[in-house]
């Protein structure tokens, strides 16, 4: 996890799936429990599933109740958007700060 100017960015890479689930959701919970936004960087994931996606959209709303954002870095034809496509979910948001996000 890295901090930057009123965000921090938290990297998931390889497999965000059910196995490592817990993982990740400790993960991001940790890094809201500061004040600063959060930045998922997905970049180098190399595959993903529901359990992923329920993780974001609960951070999402954590956030949301504590004044804060969640955006997503992460490729249009990845494995996270792949999986929020096949899911009927859009992740997608207009301001999302850090490059090419979702």
């Amino acid at each position: 996890m890295s901090v930057g100017p009123m965000h921090k960015v938290v990297a998931c890479t390889g497999s965000l799936t059910l196995p490592r689930a817990d993982e990740f959701r400790d993960l991001i919970v940790a890094a809201l429990g500061g004040d600063d936004d959060l930045i998922v960087d997905t970049t180098a994931a190399s595959e993903a599933d529901l359990s992923f996606l329920q993780i974001i959209v609960a951070a999402r709303r954590t956030a949301r109740r504590l004044g804060r954002r969640v955006h997503l870095r992460a490729p249009p034809d990845g494995p996270l958007m792949a999986a929020a496509r096949a899911a009927g979910l859009s992740l997608c948001e207009t301001d999302q700060p850090g490059g090419a996000d979702a």
